[in-house]
């Protein structure tokens, strides 16, 4: 993405735990054949990882560590709001494609949702998985899923 379009592409991860703080020499030897003079930390991963990425860490619902502080205050210290906890795990591919959506389309949640044609409880698993992001990234009142409307000249509705 970023060396075809010169625009970061989207990066997720999914998983209930924490990861390793670092990815050793011999483990990069070992699975990659590369040969390096240290040990890689956590720290320089994600920064190389977040030059060319938009990444999301998606923690799914149902696992035993989904509702773990200490787990999602990790992944909060390399991503910040880019932490993603899912209700329901089967939504999953719903809530991605909810993310990569309105991020490219600078939209409201309730849009996204409604665009990605998803109603009731479904509909609301994935919006409550889309708003802590959307409060990163817009204005509050878009964030919560609703437009603050005003009345112009002859009657228009502006928003």
């Amino acid at each position: 993405c970023f060396e075809k379009r010169g625009k970061k592409g989207y990066f997720v991860t999914i998983g209930d735990e924490q990861c390793y703080l670092k990815l050793t020499r011999g483990e990069i030897k070992r699975i990659f054949g590369d040969d390096v003079q240290e040990d890689i930390p956590l720290e320089t991963i994600v920064a190389e990882l977040h030059d060319k990425w938009n990444h999301f860490h998606v923690i799914p619902a149902d696992t035993q560590y989904h509702g773990s502080p200490e787990n999602k205050a990790f992944w909060q210290e390399y991503l910040g709001e880019r932490v993603v906890s899912i209700e329901r795990a089967e939504l999953i591919c719903e809530v991605i494609a909810g993310l990569v959506y309105m991020l490219e389309t600078s939209l409201e949640a309730d849009k996204v949702v409604a665009d990605i044609g998803l109603t009731g409880a479904a509909g609301s698993v994935v919006k409550n998985a889309l708003v802590p992001v959307a409060r990163s990234r817009a204005p509050a009142h878009i964030a919560k899923g609703s437009v603050p409307k005003a009345k112009g000249k002859g009657g228009v509705t502006r928003v």
